[in-house]
């Protein structure tokens, strides 16, 4: 009796585990904690952040320029700040949905 008990409990606590290692670490992160590069790759490898290429491009195709740097941010939705150079020399701050690659909102002169 006590090992059948014995079993169940070990098979209950990887059932758990397994289930606490699947899902991303991202998502445990505080809200506006800046995510790692780790984060961000894992985020992307399960399907559920865009890659920074797709994030870039679409900053791109609406203000042509270019990328002076970008961190990823947990929030609802997580978002990408993307600090960036127009063409005509303003710099911008734009904020991009990380898991559709929709821009949120733009700040800068």
């Amino acid at each position: 009796m006590f090992a059948r008990i014995f079993l169940a409990l070990v098979l209950g606590a990887s059932a758990l585990i397994e289930t606490a290692a699947a899902q991303p670490r991202w998502r445990d992160q505080e809200f506006g904690a800046q995510l790692s590069p780790d984060d961000a790759r894992d985020g992307v490898e399960r399907g559920n952040l865009r890659p920074l290429r797709e994030v870039l491009a679409a900053v791109q195709s609406r203000y042509p320029g270019r990328n002076l740097g970008q961190r990823l941010i947990m929030g609802r939705p997580p978002a990408y700040e993307v600090d960036w150079l127009t063409q005509d020399g303003r710099k911008l701050v734009v904020i991009v949905n990380a898991e559709n690659a929709s821009i949120l909102s733009v700040r800068g002169n």
